[in-house]
């Protein structure tokens, strides 16, 4: 006797293009937001704090996260300067360090600002840089965005 098979097709759900981007860019604007906060504390003890801005871009080969700021004073203290023209008091105290993200109580004050004054600049913070390393380092942008594919993958009818 011959046996006799019967073969049904599978046909998978269509695929949910606009839930899964929606899943992506949830996860990459979660990731921006722990990136602004970590700018955030680069300025907590700041008088005057800068604004950051976050920018979150979706196209076709790939997810891009921006965060940072315009503001001059920032960029400064951020990049750095040759020279500066100030004189400070001898109590002064910076509220920021290179290589620390935390901003702490400062003290002091400029006491002259002159052409004439000739002084060290400011030695880079790079904060920019600090931060991207510590995403980077500790894979949590990378976690999270892997996390947001899976929930995409979920969003999109493809869950397994």
């Amino acid at each position: 006797m011959a046996a006799v098979f019967q073969f049904k097709g599978i046909k998978p759900k269509a695929l949910d293009i606009k839930a899964m981007q929606e899943a992506l860019l949830d996860a990459a604007n979660k990731a921006a937001d722990g990136m602004e906060k970590d700018f955030e504390e680069t300025v907590k003890t700041w008088n005057n704090k800068p604004t950051f801005e976050k920018i979150v871009d979706l196209e076709s080969d790939g997810i891009s996260v921006l965060v940072g700021t315009d503001d001059r004073i920032y960029n400064f203290i951020n990049n750095g300067t040759r020279i500066r023209h100030a004189l400070m008091s001898d109590d002064w105290s910076s509220k920021t360090q290179p290589g620390k993200l935390k901003a702490r109580s400062g003290s002091g004050h400029v006491v002259a600002v002159s052409k004439n004054i000739v002084r060290p600049g400011i030695e880079p913070r790079k904060f920019d840089e600090q931060i991207q390393k510590k995403w980077d380092k500790s894979k949590r942008f990378k976690r999270q965005m892997e996390q947001g594919m899976r929930n995409a993958r979920n969003k999109s009818g493809w869950a397994i």
